[in-house]
Parts: structure tokens; C-alpha cells; sequence
């Protein structure tokens, strides 16, 4: 037998910590695949400091842009050179709020449960606060992912001379519901399933580039994946280290992300976003005693402080609060938001009105 004795109390020998065997590389099970939120918190750093200030203040954000000049602007034997001009052209903005709906995770922990742990305080708080911490990545990650689908701009106007791509279900159409339709199998085969088309990819790709989407990273359903997977072409990256190596490679990956998949019902839809196409704002009340003559504390019992999560970095306030003396309150929150490129930087009667650089894709076989 072992014992702990600082406490006295009689512990069963421990072989190993289920912790460390599960967190252990290779271990099944031990890090839940979520590539897209794991992307998401890559395009955190690019405005995560113009929108939202290291204090941390609520407050809004305006950003101004000029819409693209469409070619019917451009006269034809113009005067050259033109020595006064009568067009004025504006400017448009775009507010974003800080969000203000936070996710929580919270448990409360007896103390008399202390005098049971076999190892010290410190250790088994900490674990708590990492499985609160986990939960909270996930929860996000949910979060995220139903937020992306409601971000997803258009394939450019369909109403316009020299549109896109023609408005029906067939492939290379654009449906009703803005999905690009895809076809990746062939037709008429009597083969279970039927072969991948080779040449699938070099359609969507260039109805990625006619888009201008030119380094496009891709979530979601099985069908997709499969499809990438059969031709390796920037595939399969289910963590955000291997998207980044094939996006290096090849300019574009994919990654199957269960969360989006079930966000858009489907497991023969995806998205396709452009970097920085989609960025989060956090909010955190960490800071509020920034400034504020201690003691702020209530009789001692209540502790708040700000850490960043293991695998998004998002800052999150943690609470530990002992109100009585005999239990301890332990919960973590934040709130967070995606914001995507506005919807009007381009003109009604432009081709790519309604590109935000978020796409959904739907793959449809004969």
C-alpha cells in the first residue's frame, strides 16, 4: 500500500494516474477532434486587439471600407487627361458588439472530499479546472460551428450579366440555398460505390478561384472526406498542425469536424472559408478589479482571476468562491461570438455581391 502522509489517510496503490495514461500521445479518446474551432482560433490574433482593447472594456467597434468600383463605372473613350471629375464615391461601416452571452461551467467541491484525494490540494483543483476548461472548449466549439453555417455569404449574384455560376441543382449550379453543387463520383457506374472523379477537385477549385478564394480551409461532412482521402489532394487533417501543413502544401485542406457537419445536417455538405474570413471575439469580467484598492474580496472567500484556454488561447475568468466555508464554487465562463466580412463590400450589380468568404458546398451523385 501507499500513503499520503501529509493527510494520513490510507491510499490504494496507484499503478498510474488515469490523467497522465489518458492524455498520453496515441492514447484513443484522450483529445476530442474539433480542426475547425481549432482553425477558428487561428485567425483570432489578426483584430482580437482592434476590437476588443487588453483592459478588456465592452465597447463597439465600427470598421469602415469602400465597396469595390464595378466595371460599368469605367467609361468607355473617356477623356484623357480628365481634369475634373464629378463622381463622389462613399464609404460604408459595419458595427460589431462585444458579446455578452457567456458559456459557463461550474462544480462545487465538499470539502470533506479533500481529506479523501490522496494527493495534494493543489493537484486536484487543478485537474477540476482543466476538466472545466475542456468542457468549455467544447462547448464553444459547438458554438462556433452553428454560428459558421448563419455566416456563409453567397456565390456571387445571380441576377447579374457575366454571373458565376447559373442558379439550379445540377452540377456546377448554384441551389436556392446558396450551396455550390458538387459532383465527386461518376455516373452510371454499376460499381458500389461508384469510382471518384479524379477531375472533381479541379472543379471546385476553380469555382473556388473565380470566387477569388485562393487558399481555401474546408469542414465538414464524411462524404468530402472520403472523397479527399481517395485522391490525397490537401487531405485529411484532423488536427490544426496538419491543416496548416496541407494548406502549406497545397494551398488548400480539409478536415471532417463533426460539429459543423451536424450544423449543417448533413453529412454530404461542407464549408469553404478564406483566411480571416471569420474571426471571434471573447469577452471576459476578469479585469474588473483593475485598479481597485484591495481588499475587493468577499471576506476573503471569493478569488477571480483570467486564464487562456489550452487549445483555442482564449481567455477565460475563473471564479473560486467559498461562501460558508464548508464548500468551494468553482466555474470558468466566458463569452465569445464569430464575425464574418460584411455582407455589402460589394455593389448589388457586382458579380461577387454577397461574397463574405464563407461557402457551403453540397455533394450531389447521380
Amino acid at each position: 500500500m501507499s500513503y499520503a502522509t501529509t493527510l494520513l489517510q490510507q491510499c490504494e496503490t496507484l499503478q498510474r494516474r488515469l490523467v497522465d495514461v489518458w492524455k498520453e500521445s496515441g492514447t484513443a479518446g484522450a483529445d476530442e477532434n474539433m480542426p475547425f474551432a481549432e482553425w477558428v482560433a487561428m485567425q483570432m490574433a489578426a483584430i482580437q486587439q482592434e476590437i476588443l482593447p487588453e483592459q478588456s472594456k465592452r465597447r463597439e467597434v465600427r470598421v469602415t471600407y469602400f465597396p469595390r468600383i464595378t466595371e460599368d463605372q469605367v467609361t468607355d473613350d473617356g477623356d484623357n487627361p480628365l481634369c475634373e471629375s464629378s463622381t463622389k464615391r462613399g464609404n460604408l461601416s459595419t458595427t460589431y458588439d462585444a458579446p455578452d452571452t457567456y458559456v459557463t461551467a461550474d462544480e462545487l467541491i465538499d470539502l470533506d472530499d479533500l481529506e479523501t484525494f490522496c494527493e495534494d490540494n493543489g493537484t486536484y483543483f487543478m485537474s477540476r479546472l482543466a476538466a472545466l476548461l475542456d468542457v468549455l472548449e467544447r462547448k464553444i466549439a459547438t458554438q462556433w460551428s452553428t454560428e459558421a453555417v448563419l455566416l456563409a455569404g453567397t456565390w456571387g449574384d445571380l441576377g447579374v450579366t457575366g454571373q458565376l455560376f447559373p442558379p439550379g441543382n445540377a452540377a456546377g449550379d448554384v441551389n436556392a440555398n446558396d450551396e455550390y453543387v458538387w459532383q465527386t463520383r461518376v455516373g452510371g457506374s454499376s460499381l458500389t460505390p461508384a469510382p471518384v472523379l479524379p477531375e472533381a477537385w479541379w472543379d471546385l477549385r476553380f469555382a473556388m478561384n473565380k470566387m477569388g478564394n485562393n487558399q481555401p480551409a474546408m469542414f465538414g461532412g464524411s462524404e468530402a472526406y472520403r472523397y479527399f482521402g481517395a485522391t490525397q489532394v490537401g487531405c485529411c487533417g484532423d488536427r490544426g498542425i496538419d491543416l496548416r501543413a496541407a494548406l502549406e502544401a497545397y494551398g488548400y485542406a480539409y478536415a471532417y469536424d463533426k460539429r459543423l457537419a451536424d450544423a449543417l445536417a448533413s453529412e454530404n455538405k461542407f464549408m469553404s472559408f478564406e483566411p480571416n474570413s471569420v474571426v471571434p471575439l471573447w469577452h471576459v469580467k476578469g479585469r474588473w478589479k483593475d485598479g481597485v484598492p484591495a481588499p475587493y474580496t468577499n471576506n476573503g472567500g471569493f478569488t477571480g482571476m483570467i486564464v487562456n484556454t489550452r487549445r483555442f488561447g482564449i481567455p477565460v475568468d475563473v471564479i473560486i468562491n467559498q461562501p460558508c466555508g464548508t464548500e468551494v464554487t468553482l466555474a470558468v465562463s466566458v463569452a465569445t461570438k464569430l464575425i464574418s466580412l460584411p455582407t455589402d463590400q460589394f455593389l448589388t450589380n457586382d458579380v461577387y455581391s454577397g461574397k463574405t468568404g464563407v461557402n457551403k458546398v453540397l455533394i450531389t451523385n447521380p
